[in-house]
């Protein structure tokens, strides 16, 4: 599996599982002036790329470890009760979740402490996942 396919795949989880009340979506390949100056949006970024291998033999299995970071972020001033409820459907919808083409595991996601940026009070969630690919020698 190429890395530009795990993105994708990995996007388009994310994509399926947003809340209907965010906004603008904004991914980490993406120019700053697509950042919102007001209004709820998310930032999705996609870190690490770990591999291994995981069996031999005729079929080997492959697997990349890394981690898919959702920032939500909410206006200042309106409290973070929408907020969390977007981080509860999220952590919900990847508690356990899993993609069977291509083969992706996430595991329990957790979330950050909420933190000021600008005019936002943003908290992430960072979900884990990995990616197994089998390959015939």
């Amino acid at each position: 599996m190429t890395v530009e396919a795990l993105h994708s795949a990995l996007r388009a989880e994310v994509a399926a599982n947003l809340p209907d009340n965010i906004g603008t979506v904004v991914y980490d390949n993406q120019d700053l002036a697509s950042v919102p100056g007001s209004g709820r949006y998310a930032r999705v970024r996609i870190l690490g790329h770990d591999h291994e291998q995981v069996t031999c033999g005729a079929t080997a299995r492959f697997r990349a470890r890394g981690r898919v970071v959702i920032e939500v972020f909410e206006p200042l001033g309106q409290g973070d009760r929408t907020l969390l409820e977007n981080i509860d459907t999220l952590r919900t919808a990847f508690l356990g979740h899993r993609v069977a083409s291509p083969q992706i595991a996430f595991d329990p996601p957790s979330v950050t402490d909420g933190t000021r940026a600008g005019a936002f009070y943003m908290r992430s969630l960072v979900i884990p996942f990995r990616a197994d690919e089998l390959v015939t020698t």
